[in-house]
Formats: C-alpha cells, sequence, structure tokens
C-alpha cells in the first residue's frame, strides 16, 4: 500500500484534484488516532481513516468540494457524541 504522501504525489503528477482528509481529533473508541490521513480523488481513494459512516460521509463531502474547485480547508465534525 502506498503513503498518503506517495498518492498526493502521484496525483498531483497527473494534475488531478484530490483531498488530504486528516483525524484532528478523538473523542471516545475510534478505529484510527488522531493524525490518521487518507486522500480522496474523484474516483479512488487511498489509506483508510477506520471505515463506517464517518468515512463514507467525509468521501462524499471530499468530492462535494472537487466538485465544486474548492480549495479551502474545511473541518468536519461527526454527529456522534
Amino acid at each position: 500500500m502506498e503513503t498518503w504522501i506517495d498518492a498526493v504525489s502521484t496525483l498531483r503528477g497527473q494534475r488531478r484534484a484530490a483531498v488530504l482528509l486528516t483525524v484532528t481529533a478523538v473523542r471516545g473508541h475510534a478505529p484510527r488516532e488522531a493524525g490518521a490521513k487518507m486522500v480522496i480523488s474523484a474516483d479512488e481513494t487511498f489509506g483508510s481513516v477506520g471505515g463506517g459512516n464517518l468515512e463514507m460521509a467525509a468521501i462524499a463531502r471530499a468530492r462535494q468540494l472537487i466538485g465544486q474547485g474548492s480549495s479551502a480547508p474545511e473541518t468536519m465534525e461527526s454527529a456522534a457524541k
């Protein structure tokens, strides 16, 4: 498996838009620690931040951002408290 850095480098070389997703904080039990990363392009994902609903929602949002051509950072919080 390639690293997130490899994925960013490959996508950049291909001039393909992508989002770098980073887990910034974890409350309670979580499959991955803060700092975990994955890369999302319009049609591929590289790595995982643990799967589940949070990852699927984050992938969907990342693809919306790619479609909008957005380059601004965004913070997304899980609805589960």
